[in-house]
């Protein structure tokens, strides 16, 4: 009777959990003579990443041959990043660059990296020490807007400040150690992305208050305050309070009134212009012109408003 040939596993080290040690534990037999730690290994590997890289070539030729490898190795490197305390720091740093090697070249998904969020390991900076090591060797493959958009996929991307101790995490915190990692790019776009969500809190807030019809002192003392608080620059405040302005009127149909309208509507939020504006609203009202605006019911009012100052008008009127 023939019997069916075992298929390929993954396997070498074994990884067990103990209650008494968050993240596990790794436990290796102490008679010598018994294995418990393969040296065919990454661990076991030179520290070169072109030595790294050399493994990463035995896995992509063993997963090509055996497609059903492909989830199981997933799930292997996903628990042995949660386990990854238990490890030395040179087996971390090589585990680091592999797995920035692995991301880099769509051999897997950021999702093997939601372990590296949990608790025991963000406390001991061990988190914040493999993803860095982690972005380098990424990097040396893909450019930011590549990595970025990995994780995104993988919903991560707002949670990189998580990689850092809570009475450590902060905007600042994140852009400090990525900037002195030599890692710019990370700090950088971080960075851009927090402004993104910044911007869209204050769109939100000004257009609940606008509806609500709260008083332009109070506006400007929430604008103001959101502008100091996160570094916002006036010229993209003065646009985004711009363009929530103008979206918060019904236009009227006929085009000979919209001017009349608009001036109208203007009047009571003009000091709230002046507040956020350093340059000349003008500027702002020709970028609006130019970029921002719907073109439905407008035409007559933006022809009219190339020719004036804005807010000398206001003020005249």
């Amino acid at each position: 009777m023939s019997q069916k040939a075992e298929k390929p596993s993954l396997s070498g080290q074994r990884l067990k959990t103990r209650k008494r040690a968050p993240g596990g534990s790794i436990v290796e037999d102490p008679d010598p003579t018994k294995v418990s730690r393969t040296d065919v290994c990454v661990f076991g590997t030179g520290d070169s990443r072109e030595k790294i890289r050399a493994f990463y070539e035995v896995f992509v030729k063993l997963i090509r041959r055996y497609k059903y490898l492909e989830k199981s190795f997933q799930d292997a490197l996903k628990k042995i990043i949660v386990f990854m305390k238990g490890f030395k720091d040179d087996e971390r740093r090589k585990l680091a660059i592999i797995t920035g090697i692995f991301l880099g070249t769509g051999f897997c998904t950021a999702h093997v990296l939601s372990g590296i969020f949990d608790d025991h390991l963000v406390k001991d900076g061990i988190s914040l020490q493999f993803a860095t090591i982690m972005f380098r060797s990424w990097l040396e493959e893909k450019d930011i807007g590549s990595v970025w958009q990995t994780l995104k996929k993988a919903q991560l991307e707002p949670r990189l400040l998580e990689l850092f101790p809570v009475n450590k995490r902060s905007h600042e915190a994140f852009t400090s150690h990525f900037e002195k990692e030599g890692l710019p790019s990370i700090a950088n776009y971080q960075k851009a992305q927090n402004t993104v969500e910044v911007k869209k809190e204050l769109q939100k807030q000004l257009k609940e208050m606008i509806k609500d019809e709260e008083s332009p002192k109070s506006i400007i003392s929430y604008v103001t305050d959101h502008m100091q608080k996160n570094n916002l620059g006036d010229q993209e405040v003065t646009i985004l309070v711009w363009n929530v302005i103008m979206g918060a009127v019904e236009w009227n149909k006929k085009e000979d009134l919209i001017a009349e309208q608009a001036l109208k509507h203007l009047k009571v939020y003009c000091p709230l212009l002046h507040a956020v504006a350093k340059t000349g609203n003008e500027d702002i009202v020709l970028k609006w012109y130019k970029e921002a605006h719907s073109s439905k019911g407008k035409s007559v009012f933006l022809e009219q408003m190339k020719k004036f100052n804005l807010k000398k008008r206001i003020i005249k009127d």
